[in-house]
């Protein structure tokens, strides 16, 4: 199972109104493990959220961001990822007023074996 790093950085002043973002291509398959790092010092002041193909999977309320600082928040959300183009997209913004803040995450996925059917292969 292939487990992908990203990270994201957010510049200071940021608003709701300007969304960072940052892409990664992985491939299709199962998201079985989620590791998002708020390091210390971001102090609530980080917003951010993860999008499949522009849809929100965590947390999974649309319009919602997860926050924290000198935590590390581990999910385990057995989310399907299949549909093309397999892309994730950390979304997020920074309210501090002085520094720029970097959430890094860990996500492991699934991969799903292509043209393998398992009932054909038991008979």
């Amino acid at each position: 199972m292939p487990i992908y790093h990203a990270t994201i950085t957010l510049p200071a002043n940021g608003s709701l109104s300007e969304l960072q973002t940052s892409n990664k291509i992985i491939s299709p398959g199962t998201l079985t493990k989620l590791f998002v790092m708020f390091p210390q010092g971001h102090v609530g002041l980080t917003h951010f959220a993860i999008r499949f193909n522009d849809r929100q999977i965590y947390p999974n309320l649309v319009g919602n961001f997860m926050s924290g600082s000198g935590v590390v928040l581990p999910f385990e959300p057995n989310e399907d990822l299949l549909e093309a183009p397999h892309k994730i997209t950390l979304v997020g913004f920074n309210e501090d007023d002085t520094f720029d803040h970097t959430i890094y995450v860990w996500f492991e996925i699934q991969e799903k074996l292509k043209g393998f059917n398992l009932m054909k292969f038991l008979k």
